[in-house]
């Protein structure tokens, strides 16, 4: 077991004991050694005594904090689920492959961990335990930790839910017990992590980038609407995977680019530094964007990285955000607002926390100037002002008047278990990924056991029991193989026949919708039949004066804007084809007419760019109306 812990291969760990033997000048009673299936046998008994190690310390720690996760590795469903206690020790309970990221089915998954661990225990002890070791270990969680996700809030509206429901059923005369300590029990407090919302800033400051052209002085166009991200993130994302190292393993230059920035540095030419991002940005066809550059890095070095540094920290309390995240807000606001706060931005002398230490290094040397950048300015005030209005809505919990920012030295301590970010089953999603790509074969318990075992670093765990106990545990691991193998087959069978179920309806609902679109092409073809296909203004003129009621209006207009829709498929912006409502308010006739007259204006410009001129009709000059790829044969 402690082979495996050092990183042994199955296949290698009878080679290694073999290579020691003969060093030492041994060798093993009749030659024999452990062969690749013992081993995995032992793996899987790793898992067992982990579980144990579990049981025995989740149940009896104290405001406990849970934090979950799902990720999706090659086509697979996986949800982690980790403990900590005061003491910030991370404990992992396990990690399954789901059918699916529902919230119910994270539950699911949780309480089938659960309940393996509560088998272990009793098949352990041999006797029927006086309380329930789920029931334990899920009366000492207090906290949850996640992301925002909308699956992830309601899965801890499912776990508060069936946390109370387990009390209920456990604590004795529950219903009888005063309204304030049924909540002091049922309480669940919810936590998400900062550094997510950390890296979504980065989208915030996309959308900040697209908008520049709005901002007043300011010429260059940095909008780049098609690929849905600015010109300055591209250009930036460009030069990683050509210049950074691990930016992308494909291809770049990361080696000559180092060889290039230790002679620059040794030479004190910083002036080339700048030289080389500008002829890298112009040969990737970007515009003028250093400015863009600018204003992302004294945003990044002054803001964001800070605020990394301080969520990273081991010794941060959750607490100690909420005067992080007031601090930094005001000061946000004071930028978006105040002049003279932008300039001291500009030039390093004014930071949102002066506690922690900026290496004023050649990057440094680079952003902080004193000269006037008006440009540059007016897309700080911009980010600031964008980033204030998120923050203000993401951690409104620990700002003024949330519910957390009133806490007392005993709130510190009762909540000292949390931490302020969901790092951990991050941090077990790379292992996982590591041996699916190193060790496509083995199977998922065997990739658990390895990973809840170094983890929890049950090794230490059993070191610190005596020999006797130890040996108990790996004599009842060994008796226990078996039905943890008849659990773990039906399980893989069960959930292979979700799987297969999830793939059949939604074969289902794919043939479902084909016939309704059919269906639809059908009826609107039908109806063109009767009506005509309008495919000019006069005729949408003419065809309107005929129709008496606005209904017949109405309807008529909606009749040919679907047509185009869903028959021929035109190219256009959504709101020219609703028919209903747009921007929650309902589209009048004249509104229709408006829409109809500029897809048909479409229409005649596309034909007119391929080339047909002099034409009152797309039926005339060989123009199809029906062909849906532009309309032109």
């Amino acid at each position: 077991m402690d082979l495996l812990d050092c990183g042994l291969s199955f296949e290698k760990v009878g080679t290694a004991i073999k290579n020691v033997l003969c060093m030492c000048g041994l060798r093993s009673k009749d030659d024999r050694y452990p062969k690749k299936d013992y081993v995995s046998n032992c793996n899987m008994r790793r898992l067992a005594i982990s579980q144990v190690q579990t049981a025995e310390i989740c149940t009896a720690a104290a405001n406990q904090t849970l934090y979950t996760d799902e990720t999706r590795k090659f086509g697979q469903t996986f949800s982690s689920f980790i403990t900590t206690d005061e003491n910030k020790t991370p404990f992992l309970l396990g990690l399954k492959q789901m059918s699916n990221k529902a919230a119910q089915t994270q539950l699911d998954t949780l309480k089938s961990i659960l309940n393996d661990i509560e088998t272990r225990i009793k098949c352990l002890v041999d006797q029927n335990l006086q309380t329930s070791t789920s029931f334990n270990i899920l009366k000492n969680i207090k906290y949850t930790m996640s992301d925002r996700a909308a699956t992830e809030i309601v899965f801890n509206q499912l776990l508060k839910d069936y946390r109370e429901k387990l009390l209920k059923e456990h604590v004795e005369k529950y219903d009888d017990l005063p309204d304030v300590e049924k909540d002091i029990l049922s309480r669940m407090y919810n936590f998400f992590c900062g550094l997510h919302l950390t890296v979504n800033i980065a989208d915030v400051i996309n959308k900040v980038f697209m908008q520049t052209k709005n901002i007043e002085d300011f010429d260059s166009d940095f909008s780049h609407e098609k690929a849905g991200e600015a010109d300055i993130l591209r250009a930036l994302r460009c030069v990683c995977k050509a210049f950074a190292v691990g930016g992308d393993e494909k291809c770049g230059t990361s080696l000559e680019f180092k060889t290039y920035l230790n002679q620059v540095k040794s030479e004190g030419h910083v002036s080339k530094l700048n030289g080389l991002l500008r002829a890298v940005l112009k040969s990737i066809k970007v515009p003028e964007i250093i400015t863009g550059f600018r204003a992302l890095g004294i945003f990044n070095k002054f803001i964001t990285t800070p605020l990394l540094k301080v969520l990273e920290n081991k010794s941060t309390h959750i607490f100690d955000m909420n005067q992080r995240y007031q601090t930094l807000v005001t000061y946000l606001e004071n930028v978006s607002v105040d002049l003279e706060r932008t300039q001291e931005l500009l030039t390093g002398e004014y930071v949102p926390f002066p506690d922690i230490a900026i290496k004023k290094d050649d990057v440094w040397a680079s952003l902080v100037h004193s000269e006037n950048d008006a440009p540059c300015a007016a897309l700080l005030v911009e980010m600031c002002s964008s980033v204030c209005k998120a923050l203000k809505d993401k951690v409104a919990d620990h700002l003024e008047d949330g519910q957390f920012s009133g806490n007392h030295e005993t709130d510190r301590e009762q909540f000292s278990s949390v931490l302020p970010h969901n790092k951990l089953p991050e941090r077990v999603f790379g292992q996982l990924d590591w041996l699916l790509r190193h060790r496509p074969n083995a199977s998922k318990i065997a990739n658990e056991a390895h990973i809840m075992y170094s983890m929890n670093r049950t090794a230490n765990w059993l070191q610190q029991k005596d020999d006797e106990k130890v040996e108990e545990l790996i004599s009842w691991s060994k008796k226990n193989l078996k039905s943890m193998k008849e659990t773990e087959k039906l399980r893989i069978q069960e959930l292979d026949s979700k799987l297969r179920q999830i793939s059949i309806d939604k074969e289902n609902r794919t043939k479902a919708l084909a016939a309704k679109s059919k269906e639809r092409k059908e009826s609107l073809t039908q109806e063109i039949v009767k009506l005509g296909f309008w495919d000019k203004k006069g005729v949408v003129n003419a065809k309107l004066k005929k129709l008496k009621t606005q209904t017949a209006k109405r309807n008529a207009l909606k009749t040919q804007i679907n047509f185009r829709n869903y028959v021929l498929e035109q190219k256009a912006d959504i709101k020219y084809f609703r028919v209903t409502k747009y921007q929650r308010q309902t589209v009048t006739i004249n509104q229709l007419k408006t829409n109809l007259l500029t897809l048909i204006s479409m229409t005649t410009n596309n034909c007119e760019s391929r080339g047909f001129s002099n034409y009152d009709s797309p039926h005339e000059n060989n123009c199809s109306p029906m062909n849906s790829k532009g309309w032109c044969s």
